[in-house]
């Protein structure tokens, strides 16, 4: 049996379960990253919808003790999506995974998570 995992550019098919979900856009570039939305609603399932044109990437968001909570592969091209729910509010990062050169330490973007008032 052939397997050829590398046709497949990208997956077209949406997850019943993200269909709800809060759309965040965030777009890449040599040493940047930048988001749409610079507060997210805690317990919010969130798509993260990332895209870059110009290199490959990976983009890791932590949390404000830089624990790795997620990652993505950003591929120029191609929009990967990573889905997420944050269970606490406060400050998050979004950060290079990927060595890119000599501004790579200066690739972080910030964004909040709030806390739903009732």
């Amino acid at each position: 049996m052939i397997v050829s995992v590398g046709s497949l550019r990208c997956w077209p098919y949406e997850l019943a379960s993200t269909r709800n979900a809060m759309e965040v856009n965030v777009s890449g570039g040599q040493w940047r990253w930048d988001i749409d939305a610079t507060e997210i609603p805690v317990g919010t399932l969130v798509n993260f919808n990332v895209a870059t044109g110009d290199v490959t990437d990976g983009m890791g968001i932590h949390d404000s003790s830089l624990t790795l909570l997620t990652q993505v592969q950003a591929i120029p091209g191609c929009t990967t999506r990573v889905t997420y729910t944050f269970e606490e509010p406060g400050g998050y990062q979004l950060l290079s995974m990927e060595y890119c050169g000599v501004a790579h330490q200066d690739l972080v973007k910030e964004f909040e998570v709030v806390a739903v008032e009732e």
